[in-house]
């Protein structure tokens, strides 16, 4: 949610645009502190990660050519990253569950489909496992 990296952090060189969404972000990422902190207390005690890649074929990751970059974070996220300026990605939505996107809770995939969405510029792929309690800091 949060963006890395060495470079220069300064949304406001941008555009007022670009600040909003930068701020809609760092807030939804400051929501969400008690579920990161959660979910990297219980990943640690478990001696587990908090991420697990998706992916239609485990040769292909092997290969490392040709695979999705999506990942559930902690059993209740699932996040596609978007690199195309389109806005478009491909999404597989792990079997078992249904996913409802994050931003409009109308919009719900059945698991185990892989679909190629749009998303808006001030949103991101990200969908959260149906019936999932996640507590968010207003």
């Amino acid at each position: 949610m949060e963006n890395g990296g060495n470079g220069k952090h300064q949304p406001w060189l941008f555009d007022e645009e670009t600040v909003d969404i930068y701020r809609k972000f760092t807030l939804l990422h400051y929501q969400l502190r008690e579920f990161f902190l959660t979910a990297g207390t219980e990943a640690y005690a478990k001696g587990k990660s908090v991420l697990q890649p998706i992916t239609k074929d485990k040769k292909k990751v092997e290969l490392n050519h040709n695979y999705n970059l999506g990942y559930v974070l902690w059993n209740t996220f699932l996040v596609s990253p978007i690199f195309e300026e389109s806005g478009f990605v491909e999404v597989v939505f792990p079997k078992g569950f249904k996913w409802v996107y994050f931003f409009d809770h109308s919009k719900v995939y059945d698991g185990g489909a892989t679909r190629y969405l749009g998303i808006k510029l001030d949103e991101t792929a990200l969908f959260m496992r149906s019936n999932s309690i996640v507590p968010i800091n207003r």
